[in-house]
């Protein structure tokens, strides 16, 4: 895959993830905590170009997450401040 960005960050309730130049690729987007605990998760297959995603954290603590987004072509992970 070719570029992940996150935005807004920081957050206080949605937070858009968006992948850019799939190519049929099978995605896996995982929020996790500062200590590594799984906050929310989702997979997605076949996806191809610039794919959008929103998760609703507006119940998540305060504080440090991390997104990772794994594809075939590898993983990214970015950092974001939940307010």
């Amino acid at each position: 895959s070719g570029y992940m960005n996150v935005f807004p960050n920081p957050v206080s309730d949605l937070v858009t993830v968006e992948l850019k130049g799939l190519d049929h690729e099978f995605v896996t987007l995982q929020i996790r905590d500062a200590i590594g605990r799984l906050v929310e998760q989702t997979t997605a297959d076949q996806q191809s170009g610039n794919v959008t995603f929103q998760f609703d954290i507006h119940d998540a603590s305060s504080g440090v997450y991390f997104i990772e987004a794994t594809t075939d072509a590898g993983m990214g992970v970015k950092k974001i401040v939940k307010e």
